[in-house]
């Protein structure tokens, strides 16, 4: 349909021949289609700017040929080139028209030398072409668009141009004005239809897409569903095999650790290389596989869209690049950090049991005491080995503790989290294990001490430290040992501490076994009683704290 319209419209604007047809069997004139009318408009409108670009470019090779000046042949020269372009563009928008035939095919390519971002561009091109096809249409529907709305705001401007131009023509009656008037009356009046000539063929592109356009969730919808259709099956083979490489690679690392002796408590650096190899493979491994399977199917498409990715992985991991390199000496155990070490994290001390990319730390003494940590945490931390008997924790579930905030009491859990101690009389408290080591708690559960103080009065100063200390001492060690059994005391003692403001002080140190630990607070106000009856027993004044009030001078009262 489109090449007999075509070859009516040539007939037509060509203008050189008439017609004519044999009368004897004169058929009705058919009335043209709306469709076949705007195609006749625009094929017009086409040769008609054809013909005047050609006649422009004619000119203007004339001019170039006769213009002695070289500044003005210069300009003229890209004036042609533009015309040039312009003639170019009318005659592909003339195919566009009555061809929908692709003939980007029959240009020439020059061959380029071969370059590393060549061959990536290379690799690249298909998805872009890919890309470009599936979103054709709406790109040359913008395309037309912007085109028509700059025509049509163009001939819109040159309609005024010319409605000025006129008017002033109807006011002005000096010749040379009007001479000159009509003058750039006349090459307007050309630009105005040569605007006028591609407004009316955009005019009808835009039609003729809108008339087989579809809307733009059709259009995504289609190009999803040829994406999956084409590609998707060959993305799923990619990544299945992607996935399996990926897994019979850890398979044989697990079975390795966990069937040789390669891999033992104190592994040799040659294990460890493997090791890293090992996770390496894991990830090249994978990416070959898909890359393989890519070739295989010969779907460049996605062999392009993997290797932008990887390039982008690349490009991402360029700047933490050195944190890679960290993490791979602290696998190899030559960093800051190593395996078999005491290492101390969030104030807890923990042991280094494996440096891998979930590095294990365990502490024995807490429950549940092991953490799985990534290895870049472990970078700028620092381990060191372990003495003998070296303790992980100050306290273990079952033992009594004092803290610095004066709670005392049993501890009853203690977690990587939490610890739990059971006070006297029944009630828990809860600390951060963090904020359980900061009360710098003592542990009464191997021996502990109690101290108390006992004053005198500075009458009894001449026996003080002689008499009065034995007598203490023996009556201590009675009243103790009939409330404690003499198995649970590790030492009693009564030393004379200091000469005080207003009494003469005497220091009870009683040592006691663990096992006594719930009784800490009872013996420690035992030990206060004890004190009080001694006092009593030999008749010893303890003193009060005085004070004496000096009046000031001349004051009589």
């Amino acid at each position: 349909m489109k090449i007999l319209l075509l070859t009516i419209s040539i007939f037509v604007l060509g203008g050189s021949s008439v017609l004519h047809a044999e009368s004897t069997a004169a058929a009705p004139t058919p009335i043209p289609s709306e469709e076949a009318t705007k195609l006749r408009d625009a094929l017009k409108a086409l040769v008609t700017q054809i013909r005047e670009l050609d006649k422009e470019i004619s000119g203007t090779q004339e001019a170039i040929r006769t213009t002695p000046s070289d500044d003005i042949r210069s300009q003229q020269v890209v004036e042609l080139r533009d015309l040039q372009k312009r003639r170019s563009d009318a005659r592909l928008d003339l195919l566009d028209i009555i061809s929908d035939a692709d003939l980007s095919g029959f240009q020439h390519v020059e061959e380029m030398p071969f370059t590393l971002q060549g061959s990536i561009e290379d690799l690249v091109k298909p998805l872009i072409d890919e890309v470009r096809r599936a979103t054709a249409g709406s790109r040359e529907r913008r395309e037309l668009q912007d085109r028509f709305d700059e025509a049509k705001q163009r001939t819109q401007i040159l309609q005024k141009a010319l409605d000025s131009l006129g008017q002033a023509l109807k006011t002005s009656k000096e010749p040379e004005v009007r001479s000159m008037l009509t003058s750039v009356r006349k090459e307007f009046q050309q630009r105005y239809e040569d605007s006028r000539n591609e407004l009316t063929v955009l005019e009808f592109r835009l039609d003729e897409i809108e008339s087989k356009g579809r809307s733009l969730v059709d259009e995504t919808t289609g190009i999803l569903s040829s994406f999956f259709r084409e590609r998707g099956r060959n993305l799923l083979l990619a990544i299945v095999a992607a996935i399996a490489v990926a897994v019979a690679i850890r398979f044989l690392n697990l079975y390795l650790h966990r069937h040789t002796s390669l891999f033992g408590r104190r592994r040799r650096q040659a294990a460890r290389l493997l090791d890293v190899a090992l996770y390496t493979l894991t990830f090249l491994g994978a990416f070959a596989a898909g890359v393989i399977v890519l070739l295989i199917a010969g779907d460049w498409v996605m062999l392009g869209l993997m290797v932008l990715i990887a390039l982008a992985l690349i490009f991402a991991a360029k700047d933490t690049l050195p944190g890679y390199l960290d993490e791979i000496r602290l696998m190899l155990n030559l960093g800051s950090v190593r395996e078999n070490e005491r290492l101390v994290f969030n104030g807890v001390p923990w042991v280094v049991e494996n440096l891998t990319f979930f590095t294990i730390l365990r502490n024995p003494v807490l429950r549940g005491g092991m953490i799985r940590m990534p290895i870049a945490q472990l970078v700028g931390m620092l381990s060191r080995p372990a003495t003998e008997n070296e303790p992980y924790f100050p306290s273990e579930e079952g033992d009594w503790v004092l803290l610095n905030d004066e709670a005392y009491g049993k501890v009853i859990f203690q977690s990587v989290e939490m610890v739990r101690i059971q006070l006297l009389g029944g009630a828990t408290k809860m600390y951060p294990t963090s904020a359980f080591l900061e009360e710098n708690p003592q542990n009464h559960s191997r021996g502990f001490r109690i101290c108390t103080t006992l004053g005198i009065d500075y009458r009894y100063q001449a026996d003080s430290t002689g008499k009065i200390l034995e007598k203490l001492n023996a009556f201590f060690r009675e009243q103790v040992e009939a409330l404690i059994d003499a198995s649970a005391i590790r030492s009693l003692s009564v030393e004379f501490s200091s000469a005080n403001a207003s009494s003469l002080d005497f220091l009870v140190q009683l040592d006691l076994d663990g096992s006594l630990a719930p009784k800490y607070r009872p013996f420690s106000r035992a030990l206060q009683r004890i004190g009080v009856d001694a006092c009593n027993h030999f008749d010893l004044e303890i003193p009060f704290q005085q004070v004496t009030v000096h009046p000031p001078a001349g004051d009589k009262k």
